[in-house]
């Protein structure tokens, strides 16, 4: 059993249930920070105070992916947040070019080329304001 004591109230887990027991598919967390913008420090650890949600990762078993589950538990997560997490005014994660497309249709808006990065690829900052309808 894994669970996140430092920022519990930002990280979510979907499960799957079947006779055998529940089966963990997807889960995303996240940590929250001061400011407005996403940095390397912003991501690297968590004030349970801080106004800025990071979303550090998205994932959906490979055997579950297809299905909306992804798209689901980002509005469930994004609706969670705002009532356990009132004080939050943003949250921002960065994302490959091939997801942008999947983070919009979440309700996510560009923000642009991330100053954070990761690797050689491109990563792009996306960000919801909130409130956010749900």
């Amino acid at each position: 059993f894994i669970t996140n004591y430092n920022a519990s109230d930002c990280f979510i887990v979907a499960v799957k249930p079947s006779p055998s027991g529940d089966e963990i598919i997807g889960f995303i967390n996240g940590t929250c920070a001061h400011g407005g913008e996403l940095t390397h420090e912003s991501m690297s650890a968590h004030m349970p105070e801080g106004e800025l949600l990071c979303i550090h990762s998205v994932c959906v078993g490979a055997n579950n992916r297809r299905q909306q589950i992804g798209s689901r538990m980002l509005k469930a997560y994004i609706s969670y947040v705002q009532q356990a997490v009132p004080h939050l005014t943003r949250t921002s994660l960065i994302c490959k070019e091939y997801l942008v497309v999947f983070y919009t249709n979440a309700g996510f808006s560009m923000v642009g080329p991330s100053p954070v990065v990761h690797g050689k690829d491109p990563w792009f900052e996306m960000r919801i304001d909130f409130p956010f309808p749900q």
